[in-house]
């Protein structure tokens, strides 16, 4: 909903004015707002991550939606790049008349020509350089070669290394700008938009490194795939959650009320928990090398074969169920309802998929 339609409605705008800071921030709070289940009349409620946070690739933890900033940017950028390799087009010619009139040919020092994607440093005495402007005056006059000697006299060595090993093709007549992010040198949105995000920080700073693909390409139901996106970002709403976020109730364990309820607790150290595990036959694999401060999500996914996986994230769900039939509904499941709760889930939706398939099957 928020990818295919309200993060939509602006693209138009989008390519084609620069919007402020301040409206950007205005949209995606309310996209935020959105995403976390709040309306016009229900303003109550918990984000529990930030727009940044979920702005970070599904990669590294995130939801992949976008930064606007970001993606105005890259948008904006379509438009210059139709504006320097579509020169026949009015709109060009029309741009071209008024604000630049002498953009025939690459200049030495503005633009990043060379090989390794970079640009050669202005230097501060321009008249050692003589007739040197563009890219064409440090090739040979007779050839479509390098002026070996030319660009020895005039740069360093290290510069002059770089623009000797930039390659010159004989069947290319005209200098042609080349989007070093994409196979075929043509401009897009999309690697302009990765580029840009990466350039922010935030995928650095918000972001987790980990085998979030575990999750993402799992066969299972896609409210397991988010209940474990959730544990995973820690931001499952446990009691000790809740009331780290100012939520008055109480912190010990709704089902054993024994110790604080924290995610690490709730899932993996309340006896219910253990018990329910040990029914599932996964208590073994989760248990060897558990440890209360580092262990995570990602690392137990990693340590299990794909049917494991499966029946380990399932059984994630089924735990948290009997907790919450225990806060909600005053109902204590045991460990052998816990397990077959999550035997039929794996179940159903396979036999779901299964005849999805059929049905989608050309006659």
């Amino acid at each position: 909903m928020i990818k295919s339609i309200l993060q939509a409605i602006p693209t138009y705008v989008m390519s084609i004015f620069l919007l402020p800071n301040t409206l950007i921030d205005e949209i995606e709070k309310m996209l935020n707002s959105f995403w976390w289940g709040h309306s016009g009349n229900n303003a109550c409620g918990l984000h529990w991550l930030s727009w940044e946070r979920l702005s970070v690739s599904k990669n590294h933890g995130g939801m992949g939606f976008k930064d606007l900033q970001s993606f105005n940017l890259a948008m904006l950028g379509k438009q210059a790049w139709n504006l320097v390799t579509k020169p026949s087009n009015l709109i060009t010619k029309l741009l071209k008349a008024k604000y630049f009139l002498r953009c025939e040919n690459i200049n030495v020092w503005n633009q990043n020509w060379l090989k390794d994607g970079m640009a050669i440093p202005t230097p501060t005495d321009m008249q050692i350089l003589g007739d040197v402007t563009n890219v064409q005056d440090l090739m040979s006059s007779n050839s479509k070669t390098w002026d070996y000697e030319k660009i020895h006299s005039i740069f360093d060595s290290n510069t002059a290394n770089r623009i000797l090993q930039t390659p010159l093709f004989a069947s290319v007549r005209a200098d042609t700008l080349v989007w070093k992010m994409e196979n075929d040198g043509i401009y897009s949105v999309r690697s302009a938009y990765k580029n840009r995000f990466i350039s922010t920080g935030l995928q650095h700073q918000h972001g987790i490194i980990g085998g979030w693909n575990l999750i993402r390409r799992a066969k299972i139901s896609p409210k397991v795939k988010n209940l474990l996106w959730r544990i995973g970002r820690n931001i499952l709403p446990t009691r000790m959650k809740l009331n780290s976020r100012g939520v008055q109730c109480p912190v010990n364990c709704a089902m054993c009320s024994e110790e604080n309820e924290d995610s690490n607790h709730v899932l993996f150290r309340c006896p219910k928990s253990i018990q329910s595990w040990q029914q599932a036959g996964l208590w073994m694999h989760m248990s060897a090398g558990f440890n209360d401060s580092k262990e995570n999500l990602l690392s137990i996914l990693e340590r299990l074969c794909k049917n494991q996986q499966e029946l380990f994230s399932v059984m994630m769900w089924s735990i948290w169920k009997c907790r919450n039939n225990q806060v909600w509904n005053n109902i204590s499941d045991s460990a052998q309802t816990v397990y077959e709760r999550a035997n039929h889930l794996i179940t159903s939706w396979r036999n779901a998929q299964e005849f999805r398939a059929l049905v989608d099957m050309p006659q």
